[in-house]
């Protein structure tokens, strides 16, 4: 990703080539659209961690997936509402601030991007448990192969990240000698342009090229991953529902449910990430300018952000399998003993 601000087209410094970067005042509309977005999802994402801490119940199996994902939607959203938030303000000063705070604003997206490709192959994994075995033996959240990939979920992006900051931190001396007149070299915003490195010299226009790319290339695995993950999950659950003998209402029902569950966990990160996929790859071509598509950066503004909002509602609170057992908790903090045992597999879904 880049992480300019920006004016008009024009030349740059050294008079080279023409720069296509947004408006001041375009950026300034979009940081506040950021600010709306990103609060709704560190709203979403902050309810759903303040019910599980309440409960007391973030290591049972039905919650521990969507604890995870809501915990990097916070981090994600707050860096971003903090970062958006010093751009709408006229910050002055926090240029190395602002160049830590947007790099691990992506890694902690990109931890939201791994972590709902670990509850998809935790849904996978169940669903097969049940075809092989037609018994659960492994319930969501309790496979010893999940565990690798929640380590690798949390930790690979933010030691890119952490390295890509250190190796990308830069002195005035690394600025360009002559600054782009109506440029900021500030790095506040997340955005995608072509020659987003107009103000660095040529010591560091590599890295900052390297991550765009770091960020592009996982959103597009996880798209293409999570479809194929929760097609087999899907086969798997048609062939345990086959091995039962009688296809029954019943069981229609639970496979229309799953399907359905599938397609909304897709549709959802689609909606969200589409547009910045689409800036992402048009941004490569050397002659674009993003005034052009300003339309799109509003859109993109107005749907990335939501995503911790999305999550919570759909994994979360419109999930069966969460709502009971923080619902059962509850109940027993409050002194009841009734508790329902509703072991419906699509409830985990």
């Amino acid at each position: 990703m880049s992480y300019n601000d920006g004016g008009s087209s024009s030349s740059n410094g050294s008079g080279n080539e023409p720069i296509f970067m947004l408006t001041t005042e375009q950026l300034t509309t979009l940081s506040y659209i950021d600010i709306a977005t990103a609060s709704l999802s560190v709203l979403g994402a902050g309810s759903i961690l303040a019910s599980v801490c309440w409960t007391r119940t973030c290591c049972l199996p039905e919650v521990t997936p969507i604890f995870h994902l809501s915990l990097a939607d916070l981090l994600a959203s707050l860096c971003l509402l903090v970062g958006a938030a010093l751009y709408a303000t006229n910050y002055h000063g926090f240029y190395m601030f602002c160049h830590y705070l947007t790099g691990f604003t992506s890694a902690f997206y990109i931890c939201t991007f791994l972590l709902t490709l670990t509850y998809g192959v935790e849904v996978y994994i169940r669903m097969r448990d049940r075809l092989i075995r037609k018994e659960k033996t492994c319930r969501v959240g309790k496979c010893q192969l999940v565990y690798v990939f929640y380590i690798v979920a949390w930790g690979l992006p933010l030691l890119v990240a952490g390295t890509l900051s250190l190796i990308t931190q830069y002195k005035k001396s690394d600025l360009l000698p002559v600054i782009p007149k109506n440029y900021d070299c500030s790095s506040c915003l997340p955005l995608f342009h072509y020659n987003d490195n107009v103000c660095w010299t040529e010591n560091n226009k590599t890295y900052h090229i390297a991550a765009k790319y770091l960020f592009l290339g996982p959103m597009i695995f996880i798209i293409i991953t999570n479809a194929i993950v929760y097609y087999l999950a899907f086969r798997a659950f048609q062939g345990s529902l086959l091995n039962q003998g009688l296809l029954g209402y019943t069981q229609r029902q639970e496979q229309y449910a799953v399907r359905n569950k599938s397609i909304l966990y897709q549709l959802a990160f689609f909606f969200c990430w589409l547009p910045s996929l689409i800036l992402g790859c048009v941004a490569l071509y050397s002659k674009f300018d993003p005034k052009c598509v300003y339309w799109l950066y509003i859109v993109q503004a107005c749907t990335s952000p939501l995503q911790g909002f999305l999550n919570s509602v759909i994994y979360g609170w419109k999930r069966d399998g969460f709502t009971r057992v923080i619902t059962e908790n509850t109940a027993l903090l409050g002194g009841s003993t009734n508790r329902q045992n509703n072991d419906n597999i699509t409830s985990s879904l």
